[in-house]
């Protein structure tokens, strides 16, 4: 297998995605601390599979000394040790409700100036500050509190699709930590607590000394709330197939397998003889899933005491892609 040409592959894949989530619905997501994410996320991956912090530091071709202080400013403030540059200055704006940039570059010194105004850019972009004056003269305010009634519908709604985002998270990776869900939808602690309370009032999320699980997970197909949830659920189920199949060390497809995935594609004209067949897989498809769901149910609470379940995830999808003239 050439793995550095299937990588850059994938990654040329992934961030299409994510330049199409970054700008849907007319939405401008900020994205200054995409890179920090990624290298994190690559590298923490990389060590809870067992290589060593020099290995790591060598595969992304730097020093290890390097490579550890990069992971630091990742990490957190320079000048508020534990919190990451984002919560520090969103929290010292919060205690302060108004403050000009030259007293933030003082307040947070020790940071990189560079990083610290792109912090600065993403909370106006996310429209949780807003900003008015030029230079440093610059004036940072927090958004008014004092929400009209469309406001709180709104931030129900925000509510409820950080709950549905979380609950797929817990779903895929439970039991989790509190701290391994912060990394995991990078939140931070208030908020996750908030929305986990939210969930085990529902009955939906509950903990326990190992952390916290997923009680039940429904995503309606016609629910927007839950469609970023959906996808998310969708893209996970994916990548935990593919990442169960390489672990296996399976470099092929046979008919005897349980884990893997296929994908077929029909060039079809306007009124192809079999163009209502194929075009209506995914609907066929969701209404056996349904059924089986429904089916599986009713065998709740019968699994014998001396055999541990497995979680068999089912994933699919079809897209109609036009041909551009």
């Amino acid at each position: 297998m050439q793995v550095q040409v299937l990588i850059d592959a994938m990654i040329r894949q992934n961030t299409v995605l994510i330049a199409h989530l970054a700008t849907s619905a007319g939405m401008r997501a900020p994205l200054a601390h995409i890179a920090d994410q990624v290298f994190l996320e690559i590298s923490n991956e990389l060590r809870k599979q067992g290589v060593g912090v020099k290995v790591i530091a060598d595969m992304f071709g730097m020093a290890l000394r390097s490579w550890q202080a990069k992971v630091r400013r990742a990490t957190e403030s320079r000048t508020d040790i534990g919190r990451t540059l984002w919560e520090a200055v969103y929290s010292y704006l919060s205690s302060h409700g108004q403050v000009s940039r030259s007293k933030i570059l003082e307040r947070f010194k020790y940071d990189e100036e560079a990083v610290l105004k792109g912090v600065l850019n993403d909370l106006v972009e996310s429209q949780l500050i807003f900003k008015a004056g030029r230079g440093d003269s610059t004036i940072y305010m927090m958004a008014p509190s004092n929400l009209s009634l469309a406001d709180e519908e709104e931030s129900k709604t925000r509510d409820d699709q950080l709950d549905a985002l979380t609950l797929v998270t817990l779903y895929h990776g439970q039991p989790m930590k509190v701290e391994e869900l912060k990394q995991s939808l990078n939140l931070s602690e208030d908020v996750l607590l908030k929305g986990l309370k939210r969930l085990e009032s529902n009955g939906l999320a509950k903990r326990d000394e190992e952390g916290w699980h997923c009680q039940s997970l429904y995503l309606s197909t016609d629910d927007p709330v839950v469609w970023g949830a959906a996808l998310l659920d969708h893209y996970q189920s994916i990548i935990s197939a593919l990442c169960v199949k390489l672990r296996g060390g399976n470099d092929r497809a046979r008919d005897h397998d349980l884990t893997g995935g296929s994908t077929y594609s029909f060039n079809l004209w306007p009124g192809h003889p079999l163009e209502t067949e194929a075009t209506g897989l995914l609907k066929e498809f969701r209404h056996r899933l349904g059924e089986l769901k429904a089916k599986k149910e009713s065998f709740t609470g019968q699994c014998p005491d001396d055999l541990e379940q497995s979680k068999l995830v089912f994933y699919f999808g079809q897209a109609i892609i036009e041909e551009e003239a």
